[in-house]
């Protein structure tokens, strides 16, 4: 025989598999509900106000004073940096200075080598006062990460400048 006389050969193809019979879904007659933490309690006190504090030392240097400041959550004029100030419109001013805010702090933060080296990926959530005369006050962790990156965090907030003073009613807070 002749190459030329053998013919090729050829395997029939695969059937093509049944489709998956179809099952209709359960149907639950009682809503299922998720288990979610119960809510926090509603504060008694007005939300925007925080803690009073008393800044008498401060009024007329001899520690005399009798005057007393409260820590405003929302001023309707947040402490600002000095570039903030052309901007007008208060959603752009706000959404423009916290912008700026997490830059700056992000950039003077040194994330601990040893976590580097881990390679961990983790936030830390701070909170801090802006005092009448421009400076960072109390800060504090609202979410911590690991100890030595929530350290570096309060680190980086001594890079912030002195900022311009929130104003409420005119009056700085």
């Amino acid at each position: 025989m002749l190459e030329s006389e053998i013919a090729p050969v050829s395997a029939a193809p695969k059937p093509v598999p049944p489709p998956r019979p179809f099952i209709n879904p359960r149907v639950v007659s009682q809503l299922i509900e998720p288990n979610l933490p119960a809510p926090l309690p509603v504060p008694n006190s007005d939300i925007q106000r925080g803690p009073s504090r008393d800044f008498s030392s401060y009024a007329d240097g001899n520690g005399g004073g009798t005057e007393e400041f409260e820590t405003v959550l929302l001023a309707q004029h947040m402490p600002r940096f000095s570039s903030c100030t052309t901007i007008l419109n208060q959603d752009q001013e706000r959404f423009y200075k916290e912008a700026a805010m997490i830059r700056l702090i992000q950039s003077c933060a040194i994330f601990p080598k040893r976590l580097v080296d881990a390679r961990v990926i983790a936030v830390v959530f701070l909170q801090f006062n802006v005092d009448e005369f421009g400076d960072v006050s109390s800060p504090s962790i609202l979410k911590s990460a690991y100890p030595d990156l929530d350290q570096s965090a309060l680190e980086a907030l001594n890079c912030l400048p002195q900022m311009t003073t929130g104003t409420q009613h005119g009056k700085p807070v």
